[in-house]
């Protein structure tokens, strides 16, 4: 039996790294890329991203302490099954922390009460399938991440954020998995933004709008065309000098 093994093309991974950053230079020039670690976390991927500027994404523990082991000096810390202790620790070195689990508000009183000051994104889930009908992966049943933006779980956690001395919502976090990573998504996204912007008013830092996309992949939509779609809804809204894109 033959051992399976990755085969990473690093000329393939060189020309699809620079695809992103031309069209993030082109569209968004504010911007910065998350390595997801979840999707490959061999420590050769890793150590290439972190040269190539990336920051880490991680959505666990495990993986945030694998991220700080790799010498990231910049982590997105997602996802609903976060760590305490490495949350408090995300606290304290000023990384992107989106929230995305009602306890989570908890950890962040402890860490208000150490005397920081924490920036904090909010997981935003929204009902994608009735914008974008057949291609949202959740169906009808909606995404399983994030706070309602319908049902008004992120207004009152807005609210909530807003009471605590030293809290600051600095972001949102607009992540969604589909069945067809098609354009449509992305300019769903980039509209579910500017209505938060417009109804909560808030003054956001960034705006982080997930993965998902096909990349390099022949025949489907390029870094530049959803980066293209996204870029011209959200600067109803946003000013690309004063809102990173994440």
């Amino acid at each position: 039996m033959r051992t399976p093994y990755y085969l990473i093309h690093k000329d393939m991974l060189d020309e699809s790294m620079e695809k992103l950053k031309s069209a993030l230079a082109q569209y968004w020039p504010n911007a910065v890329v998350g390595y997801s670690f979840k999707t490959n976390a061999l420590p050769w991927v890793l150590q290439y991203m972190k040269q190539q500027g990336c920051h880490a994404e991680v959505v666990s523990e495990d993986e945030y302490e694998l991220a700080e082991y790799m010498g990231y000096e910049r982590i997105i810390y997602n996802g609903p099954v976060k760590g305490k202790e490495s949350f408090l620790r995300a606290c304290r070195a000023g990384h992107v922390i989106n929230l995305d689990a009602n306890r989570e508000i908890a950890w962040l009183r402890e860490a208000l009460q150490d005397g920081f000051s924490v920036k904090v994104g909010i997981r935003v889930n929204f009902d994608l399938e009735a914008m974008c009908p057949g291609e949202a992966s959740g169906g009808e049943e909606g995404g399983r991440f994030g706070f309602s933006y319908e049902n008004g779980d992120f207004q009152r956690i807005a609210d909530e954020l807003h009471k605590l001395p030293g809290a600051e919502i600095a972001g949102i976090h607009l992540h969604c998995s589909s069945r067809t990573r098609s354009l449509n998504i992305y300019e769903a996204i980039a509209a579910m933004a500017c209505r938060i912007r417009r109804e909560c008013g808030l003054k956001l830092a960034y705006v982080d709008v997930g993965g998902g996309y096909f990349g390099g992949l022949a025949n489907k939509p390029q870094y530049a065309d959803y980066l293209r779609v996204m870029s011209e809804i959200l600067k109803e809204e946003f000013d690309p000098a004063e809102t990173m894109l994440i």
